[in-house]
Protein backbone atom coordinates (compact mmCIF):
# COMPACT_ATOMS: atom_id res chain seq x y z
CA UNK A 1 0.00 0.00 0.00
CA UNK A 2 1.04 3.65 -0.88
CA UNK A 3 0.18 6.21 1.15
CA UNK A 4 0.05 9.66 -0.53
CA UNK A 5 -1.34 13.05 0.22
CA UNK A 6 -2.51 14.23 3.98
CA UNK A 7 -3.14 10.63 4.60
CA UNK A 8 -2.97 9.43 8.13
CA UNK A 9 -3.12 5.37 9.62
CA UNK A 10 -3.85 4.89 13.20
CA UNK A 11 -4.42 2.48 15.18
CA UNK A 12 -4.32 0.03 12.43
CA UNK A 13 -1.90 -3.38 12.09
CA UNK A 14 -1.61 -6.11 9.42
CA UNK A 15 -0.78 -9.60 9.65
CA UNK A 16 0.16 -11.29 6.85
CA UNK A 17 3.34 -11.96 4.18
CA UNK A 18 4.46 -9.01 1.72
CA UNK A 19 6.22 -10.20 -1.42
CA UNK A 20 7.53 -8.52 -4.88
CA UNK A 21 11.07 -6.40 -5.45
CA UNK A 22 10.78 -2.94 -4.09
CA UNK A 23 9.47 -0.20 -1.87
CA UNK A 24 7.76 -3.47 0.82
CA UNK A 25 6.42 -2.71 4.53
CA UNK A 26 4.68 -4.97 6.45
CA UNK A 27 2.22 -2.35 6.65
CA UNK A 28 3.04 0.74 4.27
CA UNK A 29 5.31 0.47 1.28
CA UNK A 30 5.41 3.95 0.75
CA UNK A 31 4.31 6.67 3.58
CA UNK A 32 4.90 10.50 1.08
CA UNK A 33 6.08 13.57 3.28
CA UNK A 34 2.44 14.55 4.50
CA UNK A 35 1.35 11.30 6.00
CA UNK A 36 1.65 10.22 9.75
CA UNK A 37 1.02 6.58 10.92
CA UNK A 38 0.55 6.13 14.67
CA UNK A 39 0.11 3.69 17.12
CA UNK A 40 -0.06 0.91 14.19
CA UNK A 41 1.85 -2.87 13.88
CA UNK A 42 2.66 -5.00 11.58
CA UNK A 43 3.43 -8.66 11.68
CA UNK A 44 4.48 -11.35 8.91
CA UNK A 45 7.22 -11.99 6.57
CA UNK A 46 8.25 -8.95 4.24
CA UNK A 47 10.56 -10.13 0.99
CA UNK A 48 14.29 -9.20 1.04
CA UNK A 49 14.44 -6.34 -1.67
CA UNK A 50 15.01 -2.32 -2.57
CA UNK A 51 13.30 0.09 0.00
CA UNK A 52 12.27 -2.73 2.28
CA UNK A 53 11.36 -2.20 5.80
CA UNK A 54 9.45 -4.14 8.59
CA UNK A 55 6.72 -1.69 9.07
CA UNK A 56 7.73 0.78 6.45
CA UNK A 57 9.83 0.18 3.10
CA UNK A 58 10.08 3.95 2.19
CA UNK A 59 9.39 7.23 4.17
CA UNK A 60 9.80 10.22 2.29
CA UNK A 61 10.97 13.62 4.09
CA UNK A 62 8.08 14.63 6.42
CA UNK A 63 6.58 11.40 6.78
CA UNK A 64 5.98 11.10 10.31
CA UNK A 65 5.85 7.62 12.49
CA UNK A 66 5.10 7.28 15.42
CA UNK A 67 4.78 4.44 18.42
CA UNK A 68 4.46 2.04 15.73
CA UNK A 69 6.19 -1.06 15.81
CA UNK A 70 6.79 -4.27 13.52
CA UNK A 71 7.75 -8.31 14.11
CA UNK A 72 11.49 -8.52 13.87
CA UNK A 73 11.31 -12.18 13.55
CA UNK A 74 7.84 -12.84 11.87
CA UNK A 75 9.12 -10.04 9.23
CA UNK A 76 12.90 -11.15 8.85
CA UNK A 77 13.39 -7.42 8.59
CA UNK A 78 15.47 -5.40 11.33
CA UNK A 79 15.00 -2.31 10.48
CA UNK A 80 11.90 0.03 8.61
CA UNK A 81 11.94 3.46 7.44
CA UNK A 82 10.31 6.28 9.15
CA UNK A 83 11.88 5.34 12.88
CA UNK A 84 14.44 3.91 14.70
CA UNK A 85 15.26 0.38 15.04
CA UNK A 86 14.23 -0.05 18.39
CA UNK A 87 10.54 -0.27 16.87
CA UNK A 88 11.51 -3.31 15.78
CA UNK A 89 10.32 -6.16 18.48
CA UNK A 90 10.56 -9.65 18.96
CA UNK A 91 7.32 -11.95 18.73
CA UNK A 92 7.67 -12.57 22.63
CA UNK A 93 7.77 -8.81 23.09
CA UNK A 94 4.53 -8.27 20.75
CA UNK A 95 2.33 -11.16 22.03
CA UNK A 96 0.19 -11.90 25.22
CA UNK A 97 0.54 -10.36 27.96
CA UNK A 98 3.96 -8.87 26.55
CA UNK A 99 3.18 -6.30 24.37
CA UNK A 100 1.22 -3.96 26.80
CA UNK A 101 4.62 -3.53 28.57
CA UNK A 102 6.59 -2.97 25.37
CA UNK A 103 4.47 -1.36 22.87
CA UNK A 104 3.84 2.06 24.55
CA UNK A 105 1.67 4.97 23.02
CA UNK A 106 -0.74 1.95 22.69
CA UNK A 107 -3.84 2.56 24.08
CA UNK A 108 -4.50 -0.83 26.38
CA UNK A 109 -7.94 -0.97 27.34
CA UNK A 110 -10.10 1.54 25.74
CA UNK A 111 -8.32 1.12 22.16
CA UNK A 112 -6.31 -2.00 22.06
CA UNK A 113 -6.90 -5.43 23.79
CA UNK A 114 -4.15 -8.16 24.77
CA UNK A 115 -4.88 -11.78 24.95
CA UNK A 116 -3.32 -14.26 23.48
CA UNK A 117 -1.34 -13.71 20.51
CA UNK A 118 -1.00 -9.86 18.91
CA UNK A 119 -3.33 -6.88 20.24
CA UNK A 120 -6.25 -6.31 18.70
CA UNK A 121 -8.63 -3.38 18.70
CA UNK A 122 -11.21 -3.62 21.39
CA UNK A 123 -13.96 -3.14 18.95
CA UNK A 124 -13.32 -6.56 17.24
CA UNK A 125 -14.64 -9.70 18.74
CA UNK A 126 -12.01 -11.62 20.99
CA UNK A 127 -11.44 -15.06 20.28
CA UNK A 128 -9.71 -15.06 16.43
CA UNK A 129 -5.99 -16.18 16.24
CA UNK A 130 -3.62 -14.28 14.23
CA UNK A 131 -4.08 -14.99 10.31
CA UNK A 132 -7.53 -16.01 11.25
CA UNK A 133 -10.92 -14.05 9.56
CA UNK A 134 -13.11 -12.78 12.11
CA UNK A 135 -16.86 -11.58 11.63
CA UNK A 136 -17.99 -8.17 12.12
CA UNK A 137 -21.82 -7.46 12.65
CA UNK A 138 -23.03 -6.36 9.23
CA UNK A 139 -25.40 -3.54 10.93
CA UNK A 140 -22.60 -1.93 12.98
CA UNK A 141 -20.77 1.24 11.32
CA UNK A 142 -16.95 -0.11 11.50
CA UNK A 143 -18.82 -3.31 8.68
CA UNK A 144 -19.52 -0.39 6.47
CA UNK A 145 -16.48 2.00 6.63
CA UNK A 146 -13.85 -1.52 6.05
CA UNK A 147 -16.02 -2.31 3.58
CA UNK A 148 -15.79 1.23 1.63
CA UNK A 149 -12.07 0.61 2.44
CA UNK A 150 -11.63 -2.59 0.33
CA UNK A 151 -13.47 -1.22 -2.20
CA UNK A 152 -11.61 2.36 -2.65
CA UNK A 153 -8.02 -0.14 -2.10
CA UNK A 154 -9.66 -2.75 -5.01
CA UNK A 155 -10.05 0.27 -7.23
CA UNK A 156 -7.01 2.28 -6.94
CA UNK A 157 -5.15 -1.16 -7.52
CA UNK A 158 -6.77 -1.54 -10.63
CA UNK A 159 -6.11 1.84 -11.81
CA UNK A 160 -2.62 0.79 -10.95
CA UNK A 161 -2.75 -2.12 -13.21
CA UNK A 162 -3.89 -0.32 -16.02
CA UNK A 163 -1.36 1.99 -15.90
CA UNK A 164 1.52 -0.74 -16.21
Amino acid sequence: MELEGSSTLEDTYAWGDVTGDEVLGGLVGRADSATSILTSYAAGAVDEGIDVGGLVGLAEAGATVTDSYWDRDSSGQESSAGQTDDFGLTTEQMQDGNASDNMTGFNFGDVWVQLAGYPILSWQPHQQEPGEAFPVPVNSTWALVLMVLALLLMAAVSRQRMRS
